[in-house]
């Protein structure tokens, strides 16, 4: 393991042509034979690789050559440019394990006639085929020599078109062309010190191909770099100095103690070329675990941006797919439904189309731009992130976004840009042969000449290369103090497992370790959507996980340990530990890590390369050469030979592989012990049936994933269900991370959805494919109609109009459509005003008398169909992207519970699905499918709200059915009947019920979840008083039905003389039938709604009921703001705090009385008032002034309350008012200070009996300090249950009695 982490290059390669073999067709380019055969792409081979194998390292054959040379073997001639480039690949092992190669691609001479003669052959079989019409190319793309006579005479073209289309540099003259091929030198590697290898590689092959050498040798050029220079120790730097024209290398290892890891990629360059704002934005997706795309024509610049945005990433790790540079002929690879960041190096723009419309991030480097997947968060305090990040850059004279090309070509021109040559002595001794001559034979001699020292700096002439180290310290410390600041308190929300390890990695993936509910309730409100969804990838998990293995005194993760000695450091500067600041932080440990890497780099060791394999063994060749020779095996697979290495400064260097350096090495870069990271596709195998394998691999993980989301939304939705019904479970759910997980669901169906496509069609794979669906099963709505031709036209109109025959008749609710009688109005659709009684004669608009009987009200059934719920997705004017339709779509059908029977709906169509996805795909494999339907079905038991939570504008249909009385005397009304309904995102203002039906619709923006409804009337006409048993409003999108039971009179002279009721709605289950619904709320309710009434109740048991009621409060104030429920049921639902009071008050209360109106609890309140204004006046007459101020503000408010109470509306009856009191005084904490006077008043010993709660001081007592215990709470009431009165203006009270010790709930 020692010369595994110790040695720099593991394997030098030679790729390219071997004339011993004939031309073979790349197969992973797929089929290219409707292209010339100078556009195909042939089999690239290993022509020789040094040594023949390392332990460590296996030589892997195919991956090497495929990823050298990306598009195989491409013929090229004079006509074309042939200029050398550069680039760096990674290649991931099946464990997860990565090495790096880096390669240098020139072009060569063919001289093989063989080959010559095989390529022009194909040639001409091409031009064959095209001239008798079996191709389908275009003329324009046809390569044609304009005087050639190989040519047919009609693909003959012009001088003037061969110069316009450039067609021309495509056709192979075998007597006038010179054939070129590329070949490919490149180094294989464990670190990825891209400078030192990008400048071994072109400065050997210009000692090769270009440098006048009388004794070339290059086996002595390649040997020292094989078998001598070897990497620093961690926190030191070493300057190899090699023989002959090489230059030296200069490799620098930071310390993983203090400093980030190795990064030798410039991150100036990316910034340079896509501009801080885009980078930024790669960056966020990368966090977010989106899929990437890079894409560019220089496969430099797809390694370079894939590893810098990997390296700002630090702490954390990339943990998916990650092949920086994939093939164009792979391009099938992103249907990989996982998160994944791939390169992809091409020109064709049908490439481009084709992914520009999936749904993911693609990074179009050469252009700068960025093009973003949808509803992706801004990272906190980005554009402070921007502003530090361009004043770093600004101190180094960076500016603008310059488009830096690094294989030295001008994109913009398209000429070659050669660097001017530098002509200082350095280089003039460096390029000296007759120097190095003299330093050969003062080495072997032992002689030191001094003139050593004169070559040291030509590793770095122009200093760009600190530079650029400086930069990449400086950028990557202020994303890195970013993320310090955000998770500095991270650790006192890491849930510590009580088990041991065994067990625990068992159930790792079913064990919560991170305590995110309390993490994110400390986050800013702007944070939330960004914080919500990082908390959930798997690079945070992986980092808690790492994190609770060193618990287990397990080995210790690097990365983790650098992350938690910066927050210790930067909690010493801090009070608090828990708390972390929410405003932007600039980094302050820049200057300090640029002062360890430039002390680091100063003192570096300097080695001077003399090892060499014997002359004698060597073959020599006279320089230049016009190919680049294969080195002899045997003399570079020897080993080492007798080496002395002179240091000209520093201290003693260690042994290799000894030493604690060594150790952290080895542990920097072997992976993790049961590492989550899943394993990469291996690319060097392409076969039908690895693929296949590889896609199977896909599913088998997607339906994991599935099994793993479901379960998770189900137990903590359960969780928090069973601690609103008391049982006393730990609620770990909020709203944001709900809205979270079920975003992360409709994540992966998109994915699962976007398997297997056999075209790209949109952004939104299950959107395309829902409206293929929709298009079948409903023509009309199905097809733009501006796309109709008039033979289509005709078709669909003729389908439709069968399908309307076939059901004409009654309304069918499971295919959603209406009979004759309706004209085919969809129910969720309100009527229009000009609707006459016939056409609907259950929601008719006309002027009829309501003194007649109305016909009986009948809620239908809504459809259940796919196409019902997209049609309402549809009509919602907020969303303009197939992504936002597609999501909206899940969060309706998800709160329907029918998300699982859609699906199975959807896919039913064979034909439709055969069509649209391949064989392999997730959609078609049986098995998987129902496990997946079924996983989703589990989420019925459950009850979401996620799209009425979600989408607050969407105007949303409502019905509202009023149920009277069946006796015939109060079941109708003469009156102008008028609803108000409150929702938690709204209310709507007094809607008028039509005359002559008690049934309606309406629509308006949404209202949420419904909690309070207020009826009533103008009292008009000859018969205005009305009995209403319940009043019924279904929500026409979601289905959720509402029940509000009144069970009262609306009338002056009836009842308690209320002409308006204030109603509390109750949810329905999904699953209650609808016409058992409305059948059931025909009879009174359940319980009397008047509180005067008497009820057989023991003390005991009102003192029960008032505790529940007061305990349930309690509960929800200590929730945290996101989680409470409504307010409005806790407080005037069954079972709440006014209903309680009502009955506890109304305890004892004489009502009944002979020969007269019962009096009502209202009634009593109007007395103490009466009686205490008399009082007060009598007193002013007398010239009293009040004993105790406190009494006297309190009954002042008292007066005051009732007095705006009786003011506030004409229409409220006794017993509404007495429950406004209520609610108001319990809001403003002055119930419990009113209970005191009311006891003292006469009016209560006249009305009360002596057992009653006021009257009995043990009672009252209780009452008081029960009550107390609500002072503590700031309760904010809806505007129904208040009727806009405010407590200034009534409150008199300055000082409130100190709250007793409360209660446990």
């Amino acid at each position: 393991m020692a010369d595994r982490y110790s040695k720099f290059v593991d394997y030098f390669v030679i790729c390219g042509l071997n004339p011993s073999c004939n031309l073979e067709p790349d197969e992973l380019a797929g089929d290219n034979f409707d292209r010339s055969p100078m556009e195909r792409s042939f089999k690239s081979r290993v022509l020789a690789h040094f040594p023949d194998s390392v332990p460590w390292n296996p030589f892997d054959r195919d991956a090497i050559s495929m990823m050298c040379l990306p598009h195989g073997m491409r013929f090229i001639t004079q006509k074309q440019k042939a200029d050398p480039y550069f680039h760096a690949f990674l290649i991931t092992r099946e464990d997860g394990s990565r090495y790096y190669g880096f390669s240098f691609t020139f072009f060569e001479e063919v001289i093989e006639a063989d080959i010559c003669n095989d390529l022009y052959a194909l040639q001409g079989i091409y031009l064959a085929e095209m001239s008798q019409g079996r191709s389908g190319m275009k003329a324009a793309a046809l390569d044609g020599a304009h005087n050639s006579r190989s040519l047919p005479r009609h693909f003959r073209l012009s001088v003037h078109q061969d110069e316009l289309s450039g067609s021309g540099k495509y056709y192979y003259d075998r007597e006038k062309d010179t054939l070129f091929a590329p070949k490919s030198i490149a180094l294989i590697c464990q670190t990825p010190f891209a400078r030192a290898a990008r400048e071994f590689l072109v400065a050997l092959q210009k000692s090769v191909m270009k440098d006048l050498n009388d004794h070339l040798c290059i086996e002595k050029l390649i040997f020292p770099i094989l078998h001598e220079v070897s990497i620093p120790h961690p926190g030191q730097s070493l300057t190899w100095k090699l023989p002959e024209s090489l230059p030296a290398l200069r490799l620098h290892y930071p310390d993983p103690a203090c400093e980030l890891p190795l990064l030798d990629f410039p991150i100036r360059e990316v910034i340079e070329l896509l501009g801080t704002e885009n980078f930024l934005q790669l960056f966020t997706c990368l966090l977010l675990e989106n899929q990437v795309l890079l894409y560019s024509k220089e496969l430099y610049r797809l390694m370079l941006v894939a590893e810098c945005a990997t390296a700002v990433l630090f702490p954390f790790m990339w943990q998916h797919v990650y092949v920086p540079i994939v093939p164009a002929s792979l391009l099938h690879f992103l249907d990989a439904p996982v998160p994944f960041l791939m390169g992809l190096h091409g020109t064709h723009k049908s490439q481009q189309q084709a992914f520009g419309e999936c749904n993911l991030c693609v990074v179009y480097v050469d252009k700068g731009r960025v093009d973003l997947p949808e509803e992706i968060p801004s990272f906190p305090h980005q554009k402070q992130l921007i502003h530090e990040i361009n004043s770093i850059l600004s101190q180094y004279g960076i500016q603008g976004s310059l488009d830096k090309n690094l294989n030295e070509r001008s994109p913009a021109h398209g000429r070659h840009r050669r660097r001017k040559p530098s002509w200082n002595r350095d280089a003039v001794l460096q390029n000296s042969d007759t120097l190095q001559r003299v330093q050969a034979l003062a080495a072997k001699s032992g002689v030191k000449t001094g003139l050593e020292h004169l070559c040291l700096s030509d590793w770095d002439p122009d200093g760009s290369y600190v530079k650029d180290l400086k930069i990449n310290s400086a950028i990557r410390e202020v994303f890195f103090n970013q993320f310090i600041h955000m998770f500095s308190p991270y650790e006192h929300f890491v849930i510590q497992p009580n088990q041991d390890l065994d067990s625990w990695l068992s159930n790792r993936e079913s064990v919560q370790n991170f305590d995110k509910a309390t993490f994110l309730s400390d986050q800013p409100l702007q944070h939330f959507p960004f914080m919500s969804r990082f908390l959930e990838t798997q690079m945070f998990t992986s980092l808690i996980d790492s994190k609770i293995l060193k618990s287990y005194d397990q080995q210790d993760d690097l990365n983790v340990a650098l992350f938690d000695a910066r927050i210790r450091a930067l909690r010493d500067t801090q009070e608090d530990g828990l708390t972390h600041r929410t405003s932007y932080e600039n980094c302050t440990t820049v200057e300090e890590t640029e002062e360890l890497l430039m002390r680091r780099i100063q003192s570096s060791e300097e080695i001077l390369c003399l090892a060499a394999p014997p002359l004698e063994e060597c073959k020599s060749f006279q320089g230049p050469c016009t190919f680049f020779p294969l080195p002899d095996p045997e003399v570079l697979s020897r080993g080492a030979f007798s080496i002395t290495i002179r240091k000209e400064k520093g201290v003693k260097r260690k042994e290799e592989g000894s030493g604690e350096g060594v150790k952290r090495r080895e542990k920097r870069r072997a992976p993790p012990p049961d590492s989550s990271r899943p394993r990469s596709m291996s690319i060097k195998d392409m076969s039908p049936a690895v693929l296949a394998q590889n896609n199977w691999k896909f599913v088998e993980q997607l339906l994991k994933e599935c099994k793993s989301r479901t379960k998770r939304l189900l137990v903590e939705k359960l969780g928090m269900e069973a601690v609103e019904l008391g049982h006393g479970a730990d609620q770990s759910l909020i709203g944001m991370e709900e809205n979270t997980l079920i975003a992360g669901l409709c994540d992966l169906v998109e994915r699962i959805w976007s398997h297997g496509r056999q075209n790209k069609q949109g952004k939104s794979a299950l959107w395309s494919h829902l409206l293929s669906f929709q298009e079948l099963a409903d023509p009309i709505q199905g097809v733009d109609p501006t796309y109709l031709t008039p033979a289509l036209a005709w078709v669909l109109l003729r389908r439709r109009l069968d399908q309307l025959t076939a059901e004409a008749g009654d309304y069918s609710g499971e295919t959603g459509t209406w009979g004759r009688g309706n004209t085919g109005r969809s129910p969720s659709a309100p009527p229009t005003p000009r609707s006459t009684s016939r056409a609907e004669g259950r929601i008719s608009f006309d002027r009829r008398s309501r003194g007649q009987s109305p016909e009986p009200s009948v809620l239908r059934k809504l459809p259940i169909s796919v196409t019902f719920d997209m049609r309402n997705v549809q009509s919602m004017e907020e969303i303009k992207t197939p992504i936002g339709y597609a999501r909206a779509w899940i969060r309706l059908a998800l709160e329907k519970k029918l998300l699982s029977r859609h699906f199975r709906e959807l896919l039913s169509n064979q034909d439709l699905l055969r069509g649209s996805y391949k064989r392999y795909a997730f959609l078609r494999c049986d098995d998987e499918r129902e496990q997946f339907l079924y996983h989703l079905l589990t989420l019925n038991a459950v009850d979401f709200f996620c799209f009425t939570n979600t989408f607050h504008n969407t105007v949303i249909p409502y019905q509202v059915i009023i149920i009277p009385t069946r006796k015939m005397s109060a079941s109708t009304t003469t009156a102008n009947v008028w609803v108000r309904i409150a929702g938690t995102l709204g209310e709507t203002k007094p809607i008028q019920v039509p005359r002559g039906s008690n049934q309606m619709f309406f629509q308006h923006k949404n209202l949420g979840i419904l909690s309070t409804l207020s009826i009533g009337h103008d009292d008009s006409g000859m018969s205005p008083n009305w009995m209403v048993e319940h009043v019924i409003v279904r929500n026409e999108v979601t289905g959720h039905t509402y029940k509000f039971p009144c069970g009262r009179w609306l009338g002056r002279n009836v009842d308690d003389g209320s002409i308006e009721r204030l109603l509390v709605g109750e949810l329905m289950p999904l699953a209650a039938n609808d016409a058992n619904i409305v059948e059931s709320c025909r009879g009174p309710p359940s319980r009397p709604r008047s509180p005067s009434v008497s009820r057989r109740s023991t003390v005991g048991q009102l003192q029960n009921m008032l505790s529940d009621a007061v305990n349930s409060l309690v509960k929800h104030f200590h929730k945290a703001e996101k989680e409470r429920g409504n307010l409005t049921i806790l407080l005037c639902g069954d079972g709440g705090l006014v209903p309680s009071l009502e009955q506890v008050l109304g305890f004892g209360f004489k009502s009944s009385r002979f020969f007269s109106r019962n009096l009502y609890l209202w009634d009593y309140l109007v007395r103490v008032q009466a009686f205490y204004i008399t009082n007060v006046k009598q007193n002013k007459a007398e010239g009293k002034r009040p004993t105790n101020p406190e009494h006297y503000r309190i009954i002042k408010s008292f007066c005051l309350l009732v007095d705006r109470i009786g003011k506030a509306s004409s229409t409220l009856g006794k017993d509404d008012r007495f429950q406004l009191f209520i609610v108001l005084s319990v809001r403003d904490h002055l119930l419990s200070c009113f209970l005191d006077p009311l006891a003292e008043a006469p009016p209560t010993s006249q009305m009360f009996e002596e057992y009653c709660f006021l009257r009995d001081p043990e009672l009252r007592e209780f009452l008081q300090k029960l009550l107390n215990t609500l002072h503590e709470f700031n309760m904010v009431v809806e505007g129904s249950l208040t009727k806009g009165i405010a407590s200034p203006s009534y409150n008199c009270t300055v000082m409130r009695p100190p709250p007793s010790p409360r209660r446990k709930p």
